[in-house]
């Protein structure tokens, strides 16, 4: 006799059972004629089998009265023979009512030791998840849809919103929407196997841990079914053979729906209740029937355990972070679009969104606002995963939109066109990606409108239905980008609120990017000590989670080279993943070994040389002031120096201290500012460098303006210029003994002037003779900073040019922070947020220097912000006039060589490297200045 096996009891195909065990009642037809029609009737000879190739339970039943079997007997046997051409001629059919459930191993709930068994299990408190799972108990609608029916179950349960309709109104799971892995036809015919429901479970907003036989053991599956059935929130599903419960069939999906601790049963809430009600089977035999293979898959069954996430994910988009820095969004909205909305030409709201939609950062919104990619099911090539309905709904909503219309308009006028120029799969959901993307904007932004009108109708652009399914794909990708990006940029306070205000557990696996990147790889990258320390502490961040490239934390640390964060990582038990086995390993047994010095307890490190006791700085006035400190003169043993003391304690301030710290240590070099020490054991923070009475560049120009000093000689503006460039190639380069480090902000008021006494006041004469150094390493990065960089750039994400005059070294472009910097002088692509490298300072050399020869402020006319964005948008550069503002000819060699360094193409301009030597054969050209009798002390 063929047996059919199949993988979701399949009750509708024969299959093998115990004889005797089966109860079966025959329906329509010639049963009708019987004197009673629910008689059941045992025949069970081979020859009624085969001519009718019939299953074994379909004729061999159970004899409720052996008079009745015996006078009806030849009638049955008669109806049996020939039952295969009735089928198909005269379209007789063999229906069954349920079967006789095998007692023991099961116990039905509804009998009287099945309820003693419930009261017991209710008093001992394993009994708690049954109220809410017994709400939806639910028969299954299809004889293989056992898995669809449980999950269906379960995810109604957990009270998690389909966010589609399922009758009229009503939005509900049922089993025809569980579609998203495998079409229902397929289900129906096929059933379903356990990675495929746990598939469909994560699709539809569930939280979902996957068990398969053979990684537990008993004693584990009895923890996690005493932890389910004690709780409210999280409920297991079960795949199981039968065959081991003596049930007819084979594999099959249940909810477990209690546990009884004295007895160690538990509760099988099986929805073929057509065919089994109920049962209470022992944890030991469901753990063995879970044991056996399935013959589909060729791996053992097992089970899921499903919760439910604080908050939606999202249906389409989402947001996709690579690499170090990740500030293009908020650097928009922050920044950018204030200012641009805050002009009083906008007089309307639809002149708001175009203005919005012109200065939009097109070329990054098609990456870090990803569409959601369908995937494979249970990672298996060739069967794809998606929602078409709901993201139908979705896109329908978003269109649905006036403000999507207004952006489609201001996308089709043409006027962004030099910013977005996008594949044609990049360009895939655009107008609905930059509707989004305006969506999610602060709504403190708008206020920056001056015309109350315009403000208004904006307003009204702006609202969403609270119920539709845009409305939860904003919130999910809100909070996504808020806490993502404030744990990037350190803001402590801002995370805190976010997760009290919106319920948030930075612990969750929720609280990822498309990448699977975490607030703790975020922040580890970027270098953010207080924010690793309080998701670590306080917000019992895993120390080890991976993404998807197989990164962690950790290495995100050590490939930023913050040494103080690798070292609270090692010491809160981090790792990095070896590839090669497939697991954790510690940092010193890694490939990253040797990147970052981690100082042991006992190392003297830990009291560097450089660490200086603030009761021997004798603090005098003040000079300047910055946006987290103050910078003062002072007096340490008996020497002029000049301190940086932190005002701000906060998470950034804190953290652009430590990277400024991080890199003057490491610099030594005549053109730039000389570190002494710091003050790190106490507050406040100290840095403690060279005190350069010259002022900056940008008190010189100043003077100048205001008359109170001369403008430099053209060939003194070249000397300045070459002082620039020598101390940028040299942060620039790199060797097996010295990173290279991006300066990020280099402008005038950074460019400081040496060479008068401490005690002078004169500053002409630094004006004339002194040297200028580079200082403000606030917004430095550094890049591979070792030899052993070169060994594994293949999974470092690197993009590779080679750098002209850097003697053969490889120049990396990395995907940065966006909008970093002063804007006047930011690069291009910072301001569009694109990948950028060590040419964003040549950029904006290339402006300094500039303002030296031309001896005006580049776009002085125009707003910072506005001068930023026509650089980037509309390739606009500074123009040279004839003479410059002080009446001299500017040698057409220098407009070359600056033109040349504000390329719109990064790896068109020219290395320092190049211009040092081109500045300086410039400058040997030249007649010298006529010297002043004034000293100078270099």
């Amino acid at each position: 006799m063929a047996v059919l096996q199949h993988r979701c009891a399949k009750e509708h195909r024969g299959v093998h059972c115990p004889s005797g065990t089966a109860q079966a009642h025959l329906h329509d037809g010639p049963i009708a004629s019987f004197p009673a029609q629910r008689s059941s009737l045992l025949v069970g000879t081979p020859e009624l089998i085969a001519p009718a190739e019939l299953p074994a339970d379909t004729v061999s039943v159970q004899m409720q009265d052996a008079h009745t079997a015996a006078t009806n007997a030849p009638l049955l046997a008669s109806m049996a023979t020939s039952a295969a051409p009735a089928i198909s001629q005269a379209g007789v059919t063999k229906t069954f009512y349920k079967r006789h459930l095998p007692s023991p191993p099961a116990i039905a709930f509804s009998s009287r030791e099945g309820k003693q068994l419930f009261a017991e299990a209710l008093l001992g408190g394993t009994m708690e998840g049954f109220f809410k799972l017994i709400e939806q108990f639910r028969t299954q609608d299809e004889p293989a849809f056992c898995g669809l029916a449980s999950l269906a179950m379960v995810l109604n349960t957990l009270a998690i919103d389909p966010r589609r309709a399922w009758k009229g109104p009503w939005r509900w799971f049922h089993e025809q929407m569980l579609d998203c892995c495998l079409p229902i036809s397929r289900v129906a015919n096929e059933g379903i196997v356990l990675h495929q429901a746990a598939c469909l479970a994560r699709c539809n907003g569930a939280k979902v841990e996957v068990k398969q036989s053979g990684t537990f053991s008993v004693e584990e599956f009895r923890e996690d079914v005493q932890r389910a059935s004690q709780s409210e929130s999280e409920h297991l599903i079960v795949s199981y053979s039968r065959k081991q419960l003596l049930q007819t069939g084979d594999g099959h999906f249940s909810p477990v729906g209690g546990y009884h601790d004295g007895r160690d049963l538990v509760l099988i809430l099986d929805t073929a209740r057509f065919k089994y009600p109920p049962h209470w089977v022992p944890l030991t035999e469901l753990f063995e029937a879970m044991k056996r293979v399935d013959p589909t898959t060729g791996q053992p069954r097992g089970y899921i355990k499903m919760g439910a996430f604080t908050r939606l994910d999202s249906v389409l988009f989402t947001l996709e972070r690579r690499c170090e820095g990740w500030q293009q969004a908020p650097g928009f909205w922050q920044t950018t679009l204030p200012q641009l909305l805050a002009s009083s030409t906008l007089h309307s709201g639809k002149s708001a969104v175009a203005a919005a939609v012109r200065a939009a950062p097109l070329p990054s919104l098609v990456q870090f606002m990803a569409v959601r990619q369908s995937f494979s099911c249970g990672d298996r090539p060739g069967v794809p995963c998606s929602q078409p309905a709901i993201v139908t709904t979705l896109v329908n909503e978003i269109r649905g939109l006036e403000l999507y219309q207004l952006v489609d308009d201001a996308l089709m006028a043409g006027s962004s066109c030099d910013a977005c120029l996008l594949q044609p799969k990049q360009a895939d959901l655009l107008t609905e990606r930059l509707t989004i993307f305006i969506l999610l904007a602060p709504k403190e932004v708008w206020d920056n409108i001056q015309d109350a009108n315009a403000r208004a109708e904006v307003g009204k652009f702006m609202e969403v239905a609270a119920s539709s399914i845009l409305a939860t794909e904003l919130e999910f990708l809100g909070n996504q980008q808020k806490l993502l990006f404030f744990a990037s940029v350190g803001d402590i306070s801002r995370i805190k609120r976010i997760c009290e205000t919106w319920g948030i557990n930075v612990a969750d696996e929720s609280c990822r990017d498309y990448d699977k990147r975490t607030p703790l790889h975020l922040a580890a990258a970027e270098g953010c000590y207080s924010v690793v320390q309080w998701l670590l502490t306080e917000g019992k961040c895993d120390p080890n989670p991976i993404d998807r490239f197989n990164r962690t934390p950790l290495e995100d640390a050590v490939r930023g080279d913050h040494g103080e964060v690798v070292q609270l990582l090692v010491d809160n038990g981090a790792k990095v993943f070896k590839a090669k086995d497939g697991g954790l390993v510690e940092l010193t047994s890694s490939r990253l070994s040797g990147f970052v010095r981690v100082w042991d307890d006992q190392d003297e490190a830990l009291q560097p040389e450089w660490e200086i006791d603030p009761k021997d700085l004798q603090v005098l006035e003040k000079v300047g002031e910055g946006e987290f400190g103050t910078v003062h003169k002072a007096k340490w043993y008996g020497t002029i120096v000049a301190v940086k003391i932190l005002r701000r304690s906060d998470a950034v301030a804190v953290g652009d201290f430590r990277t400024e710290l991080n890199t003057l240590q490491k610099v030594h070099h005549p053109h730039a500012v000389q570190f002494l020490g710091a003050v790190t054991h106490s507050q406040p923070y100290m840095m403690i460098t060279e005190f350069l009475p010259g002022g900056s560049l940008t008190d010189l120009f100043k003077r100048v303006q205001s008359g109170a000093a001369a403008p430099p000689s053209l060939r003194r503006a070249t000397e300045m210029a070459l002082d620039c460039a020598r101390g940028m190639q040299y942060l620039h380069a790199r060797n097996k003994n010295k990173m290279s480090c991006m300066h990020r902000d280099l402008k005038p008021a950074n460019l400081m002037l040496g060479g008068i006494p401490h005690d002078s006041t004169d500053r002409d004469i630094a004006a004339e003779l002194g040297v200028v150094k580079i200082a403000d390493f606030g917004l430095s990065k550094s890049l591979a900073q070792n030899i052993n960089a070169a060994k594994s750039r293949s999974t470092m994400d690197l993009n590779r040019d080679v750098e002209d005059g850097m003697e053969g070294h490889q120049l990396e472009r990395y995907k940065l922070t966006g909008e970093t910097g002063s804007y006047r002088y930011m690069a291009p692509e910072v301001f569009r947020h694109e990948p950028y490298n060590t040419k964003v300072d040549v950029y904006a050399f290339s402006m300094i220097a500039y303002e030296l020869f031309e001896g005006a402020i580049p776009f002085g006319h125009l707003h910072p912000v506005e001068a930023a964005r026509r650089a980037a948008m509309n390739h606009a550069r500074p123009t040279w006039g004839k003479s410059n503002r002080y009446g001299k000819v500017v040698p057409e060699e220098l407009k070359a060589l600056v033109r040349e360094c504000w390329e719109p193409q990064p790896d068109k301009r020219p290395s320092f490297a190049n211009i040092a030597k081109r500045l300086q054969a410039l400058f040997d050209g030249m007649p010298p200045d006529i010297k002043k009798k004034k000293c100078c002390i270099m």
